[in-house]
């Protein structure tokens, strides 16, 4: 409890000290909504096209780093590739928030992903894909092309 109190403390402190904000760009103010200081996506439809590169990115980052845990269960060389594949993706992925809003981004984010590594793991890795588990893949890309067209 030594150690505990003073970096608790420390933390609560921190907390408490105002930082000054710098000045933001004004494309950047002007996104800024008027409630709780908190910045708003930008709508898809206005310049969002970047925050879709960007998020195929972290998908395929996203994709590459669960492959490399899969066949780190055999070379742990591959460990290597879970670390930069998850850093890298989750270093990306606050980019993309700033285009757009995070409950599409990550439905879309988690859904595709959840389905590219289904297909590689059974044209990798021989794991079964059955009637069934083609369906519910099916069912995951209707729902992210539902919530884009939502958007």
């Amino acid at each position: 409890m030594r150690v505990l109190g003073p970096l608790l403390l420390l933390s609560t402190t921190a907390a408490l000290v105002p930082c000054r904000r710098p000045r933001l760009p004004v494309a950047q103010a002007a996104r800024r909504v008027t409630r709780g200081g908190a910045l708003q996506a930008t709508p898809v439809g206005a310049g969002g096209g970047g925050g879709r590169a960007l998020l195929a990115l972290t998908i395929a980052l996203e994709v590459f780093a669960t492959t490399s845990m899969k066949l780190a269960s055999t070379r742990p060389i591959w460990h290597l590739g879970t670390v930069v594949g998850y850093g890298s993706c989750f270093s990306v992925f606050p980019l993309v928030l700033r285009k757009m809003p995070l409950g599409v981004a990550y439905a879309i984010w988690s859904g595709v992903g959840t389905a590219l590594t289904a297909l590689i793991g059974a044209a990798m890795f021989g794991e079964a894909l059955s009637t069934q588990k083609v369906g519910a893949l099916a069912v995951i890309v209707a729902g992210v092309v539902l919530l884009e067209l939502a958007h």
